[in-house]
């Protein structure tokens, strides 16, 4: 009987794909996605899979972080802007 060896995990897409679940920490999850498709291309490893679902949830919890933030500072603009006058 033959056992199969499978390559190993690639680290960056599994790091990548638990801190694109956090909201500030999605851009370090971004980044560790990217990393981690380079490297698989190059090297064989898996995770690619892994990489790219963390890449799109990275992107959507960083424009849902950017957009919180605005909205956030214009009401505390608007709430200052009401206080002062």
């Amino acid at each position: 009987m033959v056992k199969e060896v499978r390559p190993e995990w690639n680290i960056n897409s599994i790091i990548g794909f638990i801190l694109s679940f956090f909201p500030v920490l999605c851009f370090g999850g971004l980044y560790f996605c990217i990393l981690a498709l380079k490297q698989i291309d190059k090297v064989e490893k898996r995770g690619k899979i892994l990489a790219i679902i963390g890449l799109v949830i990275a992107c959507f919890v960083s424009m849902e972080t950017i957009l919180m933030t605005i909205a956030l500072l214009s009401s505390l603009i608007q709430a200052n802007s009401i206080a002062s006058a």
